[in-house]
C-alpha cells in the first residue's frame, strides 16, 4: 500500500489516513507561519488508494502546480502545492524506512505566542517562553547538517515576520539566536550556504536600519570576513542605507574587507559587491 508525504523546506511529514489540516493556526497538524495563510487553509485527505487536497475557503486560495484548485483535487507524485507564499511538495512512497545515520529534527510550538521553532533551542526565540504545545510537535528526517540548516532557515522566516510587523525587539531576540547558529556553522567543517547567509544578512541589515544602529551591520561584515567570503552587491547596498554617523563606525570593518579581498577568482556577485564597498569606503574617507 502506498504511503504519502509532504515536504516543506527540509522537513518531511507523513500523511496518515484521514484528514490533515494545513494552516496558520496552532491546532493544525502542519502549521505555516505566513500572514497570507488562513488559520485553517486547506486539507489533505488520504484514502485507500489516493490522496486529495481541498481548500477550506481560505482568503487566498490553494494552488497545485500553479493552478487554483476548486473542490477536491487528486494529488499526484511530485505535485507542488502553494499555500500563501509557502510551497510544499507531495510525494508517494511505497515504504518508509528511517536510515540509521539520520536524526529527527523537531519543530514545536510555543504555548505563549504559538510560533513554531526548532525544539533543540530550548526556549522560543520570539518571546523567550519555555512552554510548549507538545501535542503539535512536528518532525522531519534530517542529518546533522540538515538540522542546522533547517534551524537557521526557521529563524530567518521568524525574523522576516517580526520585521514585517515592525517589531524590532522581537527581531533582535531572533537575530541573537541566529548569531549562535551561524557561529556554530563557522566552527564546523561544513561551509555556510552563501544564499542562506545572504538572506540572513539582508534581514539583519533591515533590522539595523530600523534600529538606526550599525550593530547588526557590523556583525554582517565580520561574519563575511570570518567565512572568507565577500558580501554580494545586495548586502553592500543594505550597508550603504545606514545613517551616515553609523556608517562611519563601520570604517575599520570596510577597510579590512577591501584590503583582504582576493584579486582573482571572484564571482560576478562578489565583483559587484566589492566595487560597491570600495565606493562606500571612499566616501567615508572623503575621496
Amino acid at each position: 500500500m502506498a504511503r504519502y508525504r509532504l515536504r516543506f523546506l527540509l522537513q518531511e511529514f507523513d500523511l496518515p489516513p484521514g484528514e490533515t489540516i494545513i494552516g496558520r493556526g496552532p491546532d493544525c497538524r502542519i502549521t505555516l507561519v505566513d500572514p497570507l495563510v488562513s488559520r485553517h487553509h486547506t486539507k489533505v485527505r488520504v484514502e485507500a488508494t489516493r490522496a486529495l487536497i481541498e481548500d477550506l475557503g481560505s482568503r487566498n486560495g490553494s494552488r497545485v502546480n500553479g493552478r487554483l484548485i476548486r473542490g477536491a483535487h487528486v494529488l499526484k507524485d511530485g505535485d507542488r502545492i502553494r499555500i500563501g507564499t509557502q510551497e510544499l511538495v507531495f510525494s508517494e512512497v511505497e515504504s518508509v524506512q528511517l536510515a540509521t545515520n539520520k536524526q529527527t529534527g523537531f519543530l514545536c510550538h510555543c504555548a505563549i505566542c504559538h510560533l513554531p521553532y526548532p525544539e533543540e533551542m530550548g526556549t522560543c526565540p520570539n518571546c523567550g517562553s519555555g512552554e510548549r504545545e507538545e501535542e503539535n510537535t512536528l518532525s522531519g528526517i534530517l542529518d546533522d547538517r540538515g538540522r542546522r540548516t533547517w534551524a537557521l532557515q526557521m529563524l530567518i522566516e521568524m525574523l522576516r515576520k517580526a520585521l514585517s510587523l515592525g517589531r524590532p525587539a522581537d527581531a533582535d531576540r531572533i537575530m541573537t539566536h541566529a548569531l549562535t547558529q551561524v557561529d556554530e556553522r563557522l566552527r564546523s567543517p561544513d561551509k555556510l550556504d552563501e544564499g542562506q547567509l545572504e538572506t540572513l544578512a539582508l534581514e539583519a541589515l533591515k533590522l539595523a536600519e530600523l534600529q538606526g544602529s550599525a550593530n547588526w551591520a557590523r556583525w554582517v561584515l565580520d561574519t563575511y570576513r570570518r567565512a572568507a567570503l565577500l558580501p554580494p552587491r545586495s548586502v553592500a547596498e543594505g550597508v550603504s542605507r545606514l545613517p551616515a554617523d553609523e556608517l562611519m563606525s563601520l570604517r575599520d570593518q570596510l577597510d579590512d574587507i577591501v584590503a583582504c579581498a582576493p584579486k582573482t577568482k571572484l564571482s560576478p556577485a562578489e565583483v559587484e559587491g566589492l566595487a560597491r564597498l570600495r565606493t562606500i569606503r571612499a566616501t567615508l574617507h572623503g575621496g
